[in-house]
């Protein structure tokens, strides 16, 4: 909460926070989530799943492939890897039901369908971005 806090009032207010203000903020913002937290639970225990499930294929798709590409091959681009996650998050979001669909295409999750986009933009933004290979860079990566 204090990184939300902090984020929000400082980054768009422009204005320093003391630390003792910073906490009671904190303190609040942490209260009122949690309380909403509460109220949800009680109100619909099954929206705690949905939005777990969706927030876990969201997360998935998004990084699965810079994750991965970062840790098996060095060819992945910045460019690649951020086509990736952009892909990987409104592919998911997209095909989610009820977002713009009305069920899951071909009976599949939609965390499947933004798998299947980040790791073809990922692919396809590094080949348009690749740089031609610095020797002495690839020489500094295997040392």
């Amino acid at each position: 909460s204090s990184a939300f806090v902090r984020d929000l009032y400082e980054q768009v207010m422009g204005k320093t926070l003391d630390s003792k203000t910073l906490l009671r903020i904190s303190v609040v913002v942490t209260v009122v989530v949690a309380a909403l937290g509460l109220v949800l639970a009680i109100n619909s225990p099954s929206a705690i799943m949905t939005i777990s499930a969706a927030a876990t294929g969201l997360l998935g798709a998004s990084f699965f492939m810079v994750v991965v590409g970062g840790i098996y091959t060095r060819k992945l681009t910045s460019q690649g890897a951020l086509a990736s996650m952009l892909a990987g998050f409104f592919g998911t979001l997209l095909s989610y039901p009820g977002v713009i669909v009305s069920q899951n295409i071909l009976n599949m999750h939609s965390f499947i369908w933004g798998l299947l986009a980040s790791i073809v933009a990922g692919v396809l933004v590094t080949m348009l971005t690749r740089e031609v290979d610095v020797p002495e860079m690839t020489e500094a990566l295997d040392a």
